[in-house]
């Protein structure tokens, strides 16, 4: 009961944390310097930071325990979102560099150079992005498949995603609450307060860890995991022979591919939409309270279907529904020329980005109740190396490549297409989007065989 009760509290404040900066992240990057900047950061910034955190993660389970590597990266993390909006973010116009005609001489660079140009906010984006890849689903995840039994799983796991949601729809109220004008009269004073938030949510998780500890049966959590200490390519040669683990990292991998080639559509309408910071950022977390109120019917509904039905049942959820409402989505936008006949041009904007605020909160929500307790399962039967590394691999290198390569997708099409935007290039993100989403359904049929 005590290590419920310590993981309840822990999976709800980084959850907590993880939806106050996905809306934050966004604001910056989006009302600051536009949508398409986004595929450059997750190319070029995210992907690079996933491989040197998978390298520096493997070196370090081999000398320090899951306790003392989950204080270290929650500080770092928390210590740079707290210096960067009272000490960065107020004096961008000194630290961040003019690039503007390096842009005029080699426009084909130019979404990289203003990435470095605008360095604090690529790095405030970055790091957001890892906090999802690195403190939920590898660091919380890995020491609840170390501490729950297979049946405790399937009896918790369903429980401690709904738990997370309560810190999801804090999320979505604080923000939304931190954002309206009459609280705040400038996006500045709301970045200070929502960073104040993740400050304090970050010390309650590392004291929650703590206290976790004290109630953990197993000791093997409190020892580096592994006394041979395997080097680097040892580890990555026994990870990338499992077929199993690969699977894993094909479906993360297909996940972030797809989820990222519908956002970056959505993103560019909701910021024509609301050019704003403030109203965007509000706009987001009125978007973060309705998708944890969706995901926590989704969750009552994963506790039956894991329990009643099978593993398959529950893993094709995810994938089923970002095909269904993910083709209607592409559909309004690739013909909304002939739809917004009559309607005018705000109207069919305004349209596009409900449809898309829809597919966000649905497959998120499934995303949350159905694909993670089905796939942090599939860990659970693996022995100690590949449940950590190749957990590391799979998750954090499979979601952050599986952005990276949608970035990939949407950058080159901009870059190489004359006068591209993400709404001109709409037809064609929606025929690889289909592809993904089969490659991923079949993935997950394969899996069930060998799980």
């Amino acid at each position: 009961m005590a290590k419920l009760i310590f993981s309840s509290l822990n999976i709800a404040c980084t959850i907590y944390v993880l939806s106050i900066l996905k809306g934050t992240k966004d604001t910056i990057i989006i009302t600051e310097l536009g949508a398409e900047l986004i595929s450059a950061v997750k190319l070029y910034g995210v992907l690079p930071a996933a491989v040197i955190f998978t390298l520096f993660y493997t070196k370090l389970s081999n000398l320090l325990t899951q306790i003392q590597i989950y204080h270290l990266l929650n500080g770092c993390f928390i210590s740079y979102f707290l210096g960067f909006c009272f000490f960065l973010y107020p004096n961008t116009s000194l630290i961040h560099f003019d690039f503007s005609e390096v842009i005029l001489r080699y426009p084909f660079f130019k979404y990289q150079l203003l990435m470095f140009a605008n360095w604090s906010y690529s790095l405030f984006y970055i790091l957001s992005e890892m906090w999802g890849g690195v403190m939920l689903p590898l660091m919380f995840w890995q020491i609840a498949n170390r501490i729950y039994s297979m049946e405790e799983a399937k009896k918790y796991y369903p429980l401690l995603a709904l738990i997370g949601e309560v810190g999801s729809v804090l999320s979505g109220v604080t923000l939304s609450i931190l954002t309206r004008h009459k609280t705040s009269v400038s996006w500045e004073i709301s970045l200070k307060y929502i960073c104040i938030t993740i400050f304090i949510a970050g010390l309650i998780i590392s004291l929650s860890v703590y206290f976790l500890k004290k109630y953990i049966s197993s000791e093997q959590t409190m020892r580096p995991i592994y006394s041979a200490k395997p080097g680097l390519i040892e580890s990555f040669r026994a990870i990338l022979s499992s077929k199993y683990i690969m699977l894993i990292t094909v479906i993360v991998m297909c996940y972030g591919v797809s989820i990222n080639l519908v956002e970056g559509v959505w993103k560019k309408h909701l910021g024509l939409l609301y050019p704003h910071s403030l109203d965007y950022c509000n706009f987001i977390a009125k978007i973060q309270v309705a998708m944890s109120c969706s995901s926590i019917f989704f969750i009552l509904c994963s506790s039956i279907v894991l329990r009643k039905l099978s593993w398959r049942a529950g893993a094709l959820v995810t994938p089923i529904t970002m095909l269904i409402i993910g083709s209607l989505f592409f559909t309004l936008i690739v013909f909304k020329g002939s739809i917004s006949q009559g309607w005018g041009g705000h109207n069919i904007l305004f349209l596009c980005v409900i449809a898309g605020a829809i597919q966000n909160i649905v497959v998120k929500a499934s995303k949350y109740s159905f694909f993670e307790p089905t796939k942090e399962m599939l860990y659970i039967p693996l022995d100690d190396e590949l449940k950590s590394k190749g957990k590391s691999v799979a998750d954090v290198l499979g979601e952050k490549g599986g952005k990276a390569l949608g970035a990939f997708i949407q950058w080159s099409m901009l870059s190489f297409i004359a006068g591209a935007t993400l709404v001109s290039i709409s037809p064609y993100i929606f025929f690889i989007f289909l592809i993904v989403v089969v490659i991923w359904i079949s993935s997950v049929v394969t899996l069930s065989r060998m799980f």
